[in-house]
């Protein structure tokens, strides 16, 4: 085999294996435990929402924090959330809204100031968010409730506009993963949180 040829079959594996593993490389996830809070971050058509809803009515913890600022009218997505949340039952007082979040980061801080007030004997928390976004907000929030000494288990949600086994069959799937798999890169290299 001629040197140009074997570059080429070298690069098209190399593709071929980035494609295969990108979707698994973006999400991170684990099963649900028993946890102080469900926080769920905005950022969606409602998938997150309604897998945070279901986390607390199976009883994994006794309240849901809904964070972000995303304007629908005059109100943020963390106060849409929660009319939603208590339209399907979760009580008006087990429900916390942060409205402020622009991004992941703010996310993670704004968070951080409501869990320093909240009891959490079982030291852990439930992140919802979806599956592209989950391996890159767990470490956000890792790292900025460490102070804390609480764990943060990625449960995310399943996204109606993205699947981690066929994510390169669409271009917003192409859109998700590349801007995820840079912004955890600039992470990785910087030692900084993507804004």
């Amino acid at each position: 085999m001629k040197f140009w040829t074997k570059i080429g079959l070298g690069m098209t594996a190399a593709l071929l294996v980035l494609v295969g593993s990108a979707g698994w490389l973006v999400e991170t996830a684990v099963s649900p435990a028993p946890s102080c809070a469900i926080v769920v971050i905005s950022g969606d058509s409602g998938d997150r929402i309604r897998k945070g809803i279901n986390l607390y009515h199976q009883g994994w913890a006794p309240k849901l924090i809904l964070s972000g600022s995303d304007r629908t009218g005059d109100r943020s997505s963390a106060h849409n959330m929660r009319l939603l949340a208590e339209h399907r039952g979760v009580p008006a007082s087990q429900i916390i809204v942060e409205p402020l979040a622009t991004n992941t980061f703010e996310n993670a801080q704004n968070v951080h100031q409501i869990l320093r007030g909240l009891p959490c004997p079982e030291r852990q928390i439930l992140l919802v968010t979806s599956g592209y976004h989950s391996r890159r907000a767990a470490l956000v929030f890792e790292n900025e409730l460490q102070n804390l000494r609480l764990q943060v288990r990625s449960v995310p949600a399943a996204a109606s506009d993205w699947n981690p086994k066929t994510w390169w069959q669409t271009r917003r799937g192409w859109y998700l993963t590349m801007s995820e798999l840079a912004k955890l890169f600039y992470m990785k290299t910087t030692g900084r949180p993507e804004r």
